[in-house]
């Protein structure tokens, strides 16, 4: 991503509960540089759940800087309805916390390349944020961007 390589790791917790605030959770996150919130498009409940998983994600990160999150409406395949984005209370509560939406299909694939693309270059951005007013990255570290994205040298073949 602009001439940097990347590697990103992405964690699903699937909506589990077992993750919330619990001693699985604190590893879960820890080192995390953003976050994806997935819903169903389909399950307005499962919307409902969203502040839910941003206020764990924020309560494990280690410091004070920007955390980025873009929320996902994923399933857009199943839904029978369209929504218009005035009414759209999902748009409005991101728009109200700086969160970026993408609507995805999984199944279909659509969708799904624009978002990791967006929290990857978020994170990115975040990370060069920090180091450029010497303040801690994301995860509490100092980060040297060229030492963090040179190639990792092997112990094997």
């Amino acid at each position: 991503m602009n001439n940097v390589e990347v590697t990103i790791q992405i964690w699903d917790t699937a909506g589990q509960e077992r993750f919330l605030q619990g001693s699985l959770g604190s590893s879960f996150y820890r080192g995390a540089h953003g976050a994806l919130l997935v819903y169903d498009v389909t399950n307005e409940s499962s919307f409902e759940q969203i502040a839910q998983w941003r206020d764990e994600c924020l309560f494990h990160k280690s410091d004070d800087h920007f955390f980025p999150i873009v929320v996902i409406g994923n399933k857009t395949d199943l839904r029978t309805e369209i929504i218009n984005d005035e009414d759209n209370q999902i748009l409005s509560w991101c728009r109200d916390q700086s969160y970026g939406h993408i609507e995805t299909s999984a199944k279909d694939g659509v969708g799904v390349e624009a978002a990791m693309l967006a929290i990857t270059c978020l994170a990115l951005e975040a990370k060069r944020d920090a180091k450029k007013h010497g303040t801690k990255a994301i995860s509490g570290e100092k980060v040297d961007l060229n030492k963090m994205f040179e190639p990792k040298k092997r112990d094997c073949c």
